[in-house]
């Protein structure tokens, strides 16, 4: 028999369980109309596995953060009937069993319960097992989407971490169903664009640059906490709630007393000719030539601002003789320009009545460069004898002042032994299912001498029956960490409250 067959609180010295029926909710937008119409799978449902958050709070090599994975969920559906089979003609379903409709999980505690959000994310896949006996449903979160799609933006100046995230989702258009909860960050980016990379990779580099926090919640909503972030501990959780076992990483697995860090000064240069024609083209009457310019500074692709409309005689110039002579038809080219961060769209059209030569065309700017990478090295205590480095690139800061303020906060959080605990609940659906990733918990256990708040970095739910009505939770905790330093001040408790900055 499993060891989690039975609720081991329920025999031992862990108390009673607070168990009560689950009512589970598994709603699919099968016609894709972002309207759920009430129909509920999850009476077929016979198993579940479900995922969201990080592992780690930084990465195993000490390269930077550990990234937020692609939540998922593996659904198992009793399918005695078909339903699920994409080839049967009879399931009310045919023509609808395709992957990219949106899916919602909930449970309610009991008819009088609370309603909880599990999962909102986009199945991914169905894979039946066997003739008509079971399918799984294979779905995962909008990371999945951000993971994807490429997201492009203009340039934009003095704009906050949480604007440049807005950006990113209206490029890659972030259904409007799920929204976005995004915190006020507390530094001003001089000069920030979205590199045409997949909007995942985008939003993460905005977010480490400020020491940020971003993910998918339970309801769908993509949210950002900033590290100004204030909040209390939502629960408190003791050892009477918990299971036995709490996996606790040795203090040295995380710890890190080298910090290098990497900041990306930008500065803007004067209005010059960032882009040239090599080129003489021919233009047909009534034509169009549709040309894309990258930015260029000193020979190397840059992005640039007050990219200037092209004008006549001065930025483009067009005659009947390719060599430039000829009668001058520059006034019958009508110019239109999609301008972008580090590149524009340029169409010349033809109105002359016949065929031209386009003998200039350029384009105007002022082109932002990176003349030199700041780099900064917090050297902590024990370095020298034991060297636990952490190397991390933070592109979208571009102070180097604020860049030091950062590095010397990591040292100080990461240079001492920080418990990184994970825990287990199981039969106690109000903890279970009403905590959400980066909540803050107060966590008390005595066997190990803990009593300290944590956030949640890491969620796993598994049905331990086929019904759903005994699930096991897995919690990864991440350290809260309050600088003790003179430079600093426990956000909104010290006299200055929710007014100051951390770190800046």
């Amino acid at each position: 028999m499993s060891r989690y067959s039975t609720f081991k609180y329920a025999e031992d010295k862990y108390g009673a369980s607070s168990l009560t029926t689950l009512l589970w909710g598994l709603e699919v937008d099968w016609d894709d109309d972002d309207v759920f119409d009430g129909t509920n799978e999850a009476p077929r449902m016979i198993n579940m596995q479900t995922e969201r958050g990080s592992d780690y709070l930084i990465s195993s090599d000490g390269k930077g953060f550990d990234p937020v994975g692609i939540g998922a969920v593996i659904i198992t559906l009793d399918n005695y009937d078909g339903k699920f089979d994409p080839y049967n003609t009879s399931s009310p379903l045919y023509g609808y069993l395709e992957p990219g409709k949106k899916v919602r999980i909930t449970v309610k505690n009991g008819s009088a319960g609370s309603k909880y959000s599990v999962f909102t994310g986009i199945l991914q896949n169905v894979e039946p097992l066997g003739r008509r006996e079971t399918v799984d449903l294979i779905i995962e979160d909008g990371w999945r989407k951000l993971a994807e799609d490429d997201a492009t933006t203009e340039l934009y100046q003095n704009k906050t971490a949480d604007e440049a995230i807005g950006y990113i989702l209206d490029a890659v258009s972030w259904p409007s169903i799920w929204g976005s909860a995004l915190d006020t960050a507390p530094d001003s980016i001089p000069y920030w664009w979205a590199t045409g990379k997949r909007a995942k990779s985008e939003i993460e580099d905005v977010v480490n640059s400020g020491l940020g926090n971003v993910f998918v919640a339970a309801d769908g909503t993509f949210t950002y906490y900033s590290r100004q972030r204030t909040d209390d501990a939502v629960m408190v959780l003791t050892e009477d709630l918990l299971l036995k076992d709490v996996a606790m990483p040795q203090p040295w697995e995380f710890k890190r007393n080298l910090i290098k860090v990497q900041t990306h000064p930008r500065t803007a240069q004067s209005l010059q000719v960032i882009w040239t024609l090599q080129e003489t083209p021919a233009i047909d009457d009534n034509d169009n030539f549709e040309i894309w310019t990258p930015y260029r500074y000193e020979g190397e692709e840059v992005p640039a601002i007050d990219v200037a409309t092209p004008v006549a005689t001065t930025d483009y110039t067009a005659n009947t003789n390719e060599a430039g002579t000829g009668t001058n038809k520059t006034s019958d080219i009508a110019v239109t320009i999609y301008k972008f961060s580090n590149t524009s769209k340029i169409i010349y059209k033809n109105n002359s009545g016949g065929t031209v030569y386009l003998t200039l065309a350029q384009l105007r700017g002022k082109p932002i460069n990176a003349p030199d990478v700041g780099g900064i090295v917090v050297e902590g205590t024990g370095y020298d004898k034991y060297p636990r480095v952490l190397d991390i690139d933070l592109p979208w800061q571009q102070n180097y002042y604020t860049g030091l303020d950062l590095a010397n906060y990591l040292e100080s959080f990461l240079n001492s032994n920080q418990p990184f605990p994970t825990i287990y609940v199981r039969g106690r659906p109000t903890i279970q299912f009403g905590l959400e990733l980066y909540d803050k918990v107060g966590l008390k256990l005595d066997t190990w001498g803990i009593d300290l708040n944590f956030r949640i970095g890491k969620i796993k739910h598994r049905f331990m029956s086929p019904t759903g009505q005994d699930v096991l939770t897995e919690f990864k905790l991440f350290p809260v960490y309050v600088p003790v330093v003179s430079d600093y001040w426990d956000l909104g408790v010290d006299e200055l409250g929710v007014g100051t900055y951390l770190g800046v």
